[in-house]
């Protein structure tokens, strides 16, 4: 749920996706990423009769179905007086979901005595509750072109399309006293144009005909900096029967065209902006990644966080939202063989430019649209993680010719311009890496596809379209063909069916879920003394009661224990059995308890097993990351070297050891100028050491050594030789053994 935040309330460090509504004099901004500060609007009003205020110090905390704030001291300068309405934000660090209740604790001033404070009601405003409101608001509907689910459609008009013939006397009146012809030429009229779905047969549901249009939407950026709809003609082709519709209509005639234009835009945010330019675009990344770059390429380290989960949740998207027998094939207006051809348009409509955040910005002139907050934190992320990014990919391609030599890079980028893109020039996507630069815009921008971008335009699903109205998956009636016929009772048939409004309700909570791996971190407070309980007679709030005193999720506990257990000084070997003790009760899935073991571990491990794949399970990580401590601790004890950057290990691959190491053994090598293993360049061969593994077992190890770091390896698939060594030289013979 969003929270409001008043103007001048608003935090830099906290600045992520946030959007804004004009009231007034009054800025309200929602935030639409949970990793910004979230704030809810509290309302306190002190009862009228006598004695009912006080000047004890009140605190309040909040508590939803996912998280509770923090308490917070509500007193601050100002007491609570006999009648005052005094209202309050309280700050959160991510959403708390439904809010389940209110708890109020009262604490003396200063020691003194405690006297009662008699609160009439508490309020907490809802975003469900503010959109419900004023989701027909012509202040609204303009201001989610700009912070809403989908603020990729609106550009700047310089000129007017031929087939939407809007004329100054047509706008005049909301144009602040200005004309058409100079607010384009100003650059402050905007243009939404939904002709991506011209033609297109509207959905079966339920055995009755919906319907689908293709608007244009006029819009006029006035003084005061706020979005506002103008114009709007349903169908791509002017005609009698296609009016343009303006806000001098009657009431029902302009709500129900921004009905038809918010059911529209809900098909091409869904198929375009969120399945096509996110969820299959991060597909196409993945599946380059997995065949192209193996584990050791340093991109492959550095997108595998991206891209982990990827395959999973669209292969349940396929199977449940757009199959045959899918929600969104099932119930929504763009369903069924529409949105496999509204899908291919999207997809040659694509292009290199409107996937790189601040290209796609210049290319619509929205640099200086007011109130643009997805821009502005939009802007600051993508130069986050260009910068970091930069940062790591220049470490190890020094320079255009080792990007240009990488064959594997070169065949990454290959696939996604030929498989992804269908090899077409006009979409701007490279077919290959000739410099450094070029290739860091690209690691950006799948990056900031997978993550920034998906955040914008899935987070703020449920917010935004559980109210039915402003976000309708499907429209029983056909667009209104004349002005003036349209009555409320119009409207509420045109509006989807139950069964369709709480299906598609159903979908767009789910997916603005938090994956089944995600835990909130709560803090611990210890209660305050003489709480009050919101459902006493002190209080009126109508919410379940709960005690005053806090009871701690022994499911959060855990979760909280698992993630900070830490190896410490501890042996592996010990703080493996405290780790699998807690998560045989965890609940969590595999991938999330390996990357917590991982994490656990002290860095001196950590960089012995960073060559493993989490493929192997977390029985099998746990177990070699016992056996890598047990062998290294073996050598080290025996004193034949200290040499932190050696990894010793066995298997098929054999064990590799640097000069360096095999120098401070103090043990004879011979010469072979044989390549033993095929792999290239092995100068050394050790005799077999005897080597101590725990307290009674002994294990014959013979060690290889190179003289020069490799720079081929043998796979299942072939002989390989990279062009850049991963993760530098001076660890790179421990790279290979996976």
């Amino acid at each position: 749920m969003f929270p409001y935040l008043e103007e001048g309330g608003h935090s830099e460090r906290n600045k992520v996706f946030v959007s804004a509504k004009k009231t007034g004099n009054k800025t309200l901004k929602i935030f639409t990423m949970e990793t910004a500060m979230v704030i809810y609007t509290v309302t306190a009003h002190t009862g009228k009769g006598l004695s009912a205020g006080t000047t004890s110090r009140i605190f309040i905390q909040l508590r939803g179905t996912e998280a509770e704030s923090e308490e917070q001291n509500l007193n601050q300068i100002k007491g609570f007086w006999q009648g005052s309405e005094r209202t309050f934000k309280i700050e959160c660090k991510a959403s708390l979901g439904e809010l389940i209740s209110v708890k109020l604790y009262s604490k003396p001033f200063m020691g003194l005595l405690d006297n009662q404070w008699f609160c009439d009601k508490i309020s907490v405003n809802t975003p469900e509750e503010y959109i419900q409101k004023h989701w027909d608001e012509d202040e609204f509907f303009g201001y989610q072109y700009l912070n809403g689910l989908n603020p990729m459609m609106i550009q700047r008009c310089s000129k007017l399309p031929e087939n939407f013939p809007v004329t100054n006397d047509m706008v005049k009146d909301s144009l602040s006293g200005s004309s058409l012809e100079q607010e384009l030429k100003k650059g402050n009229i905007f243009l939404s144009d939904y002709k991506m779905l011209n033609g297109l047969v509207g959905n079966v549901i339920n055995g009755r005909q919906q319907y689908l249009t293709a608007p244009l939407v006029l819009l006029y950026c006035n003084p005061q900096g706020m979005m506002m709809p103008i114009a709007i003609q349903l169908r791509q082709e002017p005609s009698k029967e296609n009016p343009i519709f303006l806000p001098s209509d009657s009431k029902e005639d302009w709500r129900l065209v921004k009905i038809f234009v918010r059911n529209a835009e809900f098909g091409v945010h869904e198929v375009d902006f969120h399945l096509l330019r996110t969820h299959l675009l991060a597909e196409v990344f993945t599946v380059a990644t997995l065949r192209h770059l193996p584990s050791p390429h340093p991109l492959f380290k550095f997108l595998f966080p991206h891209i982990r989960y990827t395959l999973q949740i669209n292969i349940l998207a396929r199977n449940q939202l757009i199959s045959a027998d899918g929600i969104l094939t099932k119930y929504a207006g763009v369903g069924g063989e529409s949105l496999v051809y509204l899908l291919k348009r999207a997809t040659a409509s694509l292009t290199y430019s409107s996937l790189c955040f601040p290209d796609n910005i210049s290319e619509r002139g929205l640099e200086n649209v007011p109130n643009y907050y997805y821009r502005d934190d939009g802007m600051q992320l993508w130069k986050i993680i260009n910068k970091f990014v930069a940062a790591f990919l220049s470490n190890y391609y020094k320079q255009d010719d080792h990007v240009q030599k990488d064959t594997e890079l070169q065949r990454w980028i290959s696939e996604i311009f030929t498989n992804g893109f269908l090899a077409r020039d006009d979409s701007g996507i490279p077919s290959s890496f000739q410099t450094l630069e070029e290739l860091i815009k690209f690691v950006t921008m799948v990056i900031f596809t997978g993550s920034a971008q998906h955040a914008a335009v899935n987070n703020g699903q449920y917010d935004f379209g559980g109210w039915m109205p402003n976000y309708p998956t499907a429209l029983k009636k056909p667009p209104p063909k004349e002005k003036g016929q349209t009555t409320e009772a119009t409207i509420l048939e045109t509006l989807p069916d139950v069964g369709t409004t709480v299906n598609g309700i159903s979908v767009l909570s789910l997916l603005t879920n938090d994956s089944a791996d995600y835990c909130h971190s709560q803090r611990q407070h210890l209660s305050l003394s003489l709480p009050y309980s919101v459902t006493s007679g002190k209080c009126s709030v109508q919410t379940p009661q709960i005690s005053p005193y806090k009871i701690q999720d022994s499911r959060v506990l855990l979760h909280d224990q698992l993630y900070n257990t830490h190896q410490g000084e501890e042996s592996v070997s010990m703080y493996t059995l405290r780790f699998r003790t807690l998560a045989d009760t965890s609940g969590w899935n595999k991938s999330a308890l390996i990357i917590a073991f991982r994490h656990g571990l002290n860095a001196h491990m950590k960089q012995l097993i960073v060559v493993y794949d989490d493929t192997m399970g977390l029985e099998g990580l746990t177990q070699k990351t016992i056996r890598v401590a047990q062998r290294y601790s073996a050598c080290t004890f025996t004193h034949f070297f200290t040499h932190s950057q050696a990894l010793i290990d066995s298997g098929y691959t054999g064990n590799f050891i640097s000069p360096q190491v095999l120098q401070e053994m103090i043990v004879h090598s011979k010469h072979c100028d044989q390549d033993l293993l095929g792999r290239g360049h092995i100068q050394h061969f050790s005799p077999t050491l005897t080597l101590r593994i725990g307290c009674l077992h002994l294990e014959e190890i013979t060690f290889m050594c190179w003289k020069d770091p490799p720079r081929t390896f043998i796979t299942p698939s072939g002989h390989h030789e990279y062009q850049v060594m991963p993760y530098g030289l001076s660890n790179s013979p421990s790279v290979f053994q996976n």
